[in-house]
């Protein structure tokens, strides 16, 4: 009779402390009460309890002891055949183990997890996991493939629910992959048909972002008149929608963008593009997260502030020119014309007439 009296007194308090938003006395309730359930042979209670205990831990940021224990909760629940529940506290589990970074485990839950929760009608919580999966495979794990395969999956299962806002983002984030992996076309089909859904809800910052992403990949490949067209658009839904701090920023890059369409200023003083400006176009231009682009920004930067000859090296159709222009365009030679020269196929006497500009030597007089 005192156990259980304990034990409701127990249920009273964390109850009390949850709506308190009391976190700390939820805690040490919940653990005293799970202290007490585990000398009795009431399992399911003690699964309910650890479920509470971990779900508390997790919004107290403690995600180690919300993964330990909504795992030993999973388990009461998956023996005793409580399927809904089981699903629902291995959703923590795979939430604890992305905030801990343990991806290789929360890939592995993931594709057990997603079918589960899409089997029961859990659609809305199968989505936002494979938005995580998608984020984490093209940010931690650079598997592009994977990124663009779960957010497609992710997509699916909003459209399923009509939830227009979801499939928008869906598509946004897998505009992005395509983005940094220069599938250009690919990317602008995404971001143009993430701005219609976000236009439709009136979603006015998620248009926005959709269009900042198009206006992004017009000037990746130069196509500055396309880029002004996309840049208008969105100034003008900024000042429709009065969202200040987008209009401040869009009217900037449009500025930017007429500089590239009127050309090289002509002027005897050549003035490099500031130092602390190079940063910023550099990732406008040179877009993703991985190492390698990283290395290459910084190697790029360093290239652009001095006068040393630059050699890049890098294997076929990997964009060799595109970052030449690019190191040229943030030079203090920016206002001089860049010469283009395609060496295939050409002979080295050729080649040094080309560069040069000189007669080819008598070789025989030497």
């Amino acid at each position: 009779g005192d156990r259980t009296s304990l034990q409701y007194s127990c249920h009273l308090l964390a109850d009390l402390y949850h709506e308190a938003g009391d976190l700390e006395r939820e805690k040490l309730i919940l653990k005293e009460w799970s202290d007490l359930l585990r000398d009795s042979a009431d399992a399911d209670q003690l699964a309910e309890v650890l479920s509470m205990l971990a779900q508390a831990e997790y919004a107290d940021t403690a995600y180690a002891r919300a993964y330990g224990y909504a795992v030993e909760a999973y388990r009461i629940f998956r023996d005793k055949n409580r399927q809904a529940d089981a699903l629902d506290i291995h959703y923590v589990v795979v939430h604890s183990l992305l905030q801990l970074k343990r991806w290789d485990e929360f890939i592995t839950e993931v594709e057990a997890v997603i079918p589960a929760l899409t089997d029961i009608g859990e659609k809305h919580k199968a989505a936002t996991l494979a938005l995580d999966a998608g984020y984490v495979y093209a940010k931690y794990l650079q598997n592009s493939n994977e990124a663009i395969t779960y957010y497609s999956t992710a997509q699916k299962l909003y459209s399923s629910m009509d939830d227009v806002r979801g499939m928008a983002r869906a598509l946004g984030n897998k505009g992005i992959v395509y983005l940094e992996h220069h599938m250009y076309d690919d990317a602008l089909a995404c971001f143009s048909e993430a701005a219609k859904l976000f236009k439709g809800i009136g979603d006015a910052r998620g248009k926005l972002t959709a269009l900042e992403n198009i206006i992004q990949l017009h000037l990746l490949n130069q196509h500055y008149e396309l880029a002004e067209q996309t840049a208008l658009k969105a100034l003008s839904v900024a000042e429709s929608y009065e969202v200040h701090d987008e209009k401040n920023r869009i009217e900037k890059v449009l500025t930017h963008i007429r500089s590239k369409l009127q050309g090289p200023v002509e002027s005897e003083d050549v003035v490099s593009v500031p130092e602390k400006e190079v940063g910023q176009l550099l990732t406008e231009y040179l877009a993703g997260r991985s190492t390698a682009i990283r290395r290459t920004r910084e190697q790029v930067q360093l290239a652009v502030s001095n006068e040393s000859p630059v050699l890049l090296e890098a294997p076929f159709g990997t964009g060799k020119e595109f970052v030449a222009r690019k190191i040229h365009a943030m030079s203090a030679r920016a206002s001089f014309p860049l010469g283009i020269l395609h060496s295939a196929g050409s002979t080295t006497e050729e080649l040094e007439q080309n560069v040069f500009g000189l007669g080819v030597p008598d070789r025989e007089q030497d």
